[in-house]
């Protein structure tokens, strides 16, 4: 068994910060291989977020009067939705190219 950082572990297995102890013993290589083979990790891909239907709704009300929020707006938003600034720019960056995909005129 190897031991490891807290931050470490963090970052292989995705566990929460608040359920890191201080030093834990991570499997050997062997078992490594075994786990990594099955994949059976209970945990979300922690970098993949998904908007609610009531922040979806409040985001497209938005988006329906304002194309380009403000940093203001954003930070409002995401303190309001509880959401990150960058996940709100993100979600409007989507949004508008969508809308531009969706509305593009059909030269043929």
């Amino acid at each position: 068994m190897f031991t490891c950082s807290p931050d470490a572990l963090y970052h292989q297995y995705h566990i929460p910060l608040m359920l890191k102890p201080s030093a834990v013993n991570l499997p050997t290589l062997e078992e490594v291989g075994i786990l990594a083979s099955q994949n059976t990790s209970p945990l979300p891909d922690p970098r993949r977020r998904h908007v609610t239907s009531r922040q979806r709704a409040a985001l497209d009300a938005v988006f329906n009067s304002c194309f380009f929020p403000t940093t203001t707006m954003r930070q409002k938003l995401a303190k309001e939705l509880m959401m990150t600034p960058r996940a709100i720019q993100v979600w409007f960056q989507n949004k508008r190219q969508a809308w531009r995909a969706k509305n593009r005129p059909n030269f043929k």
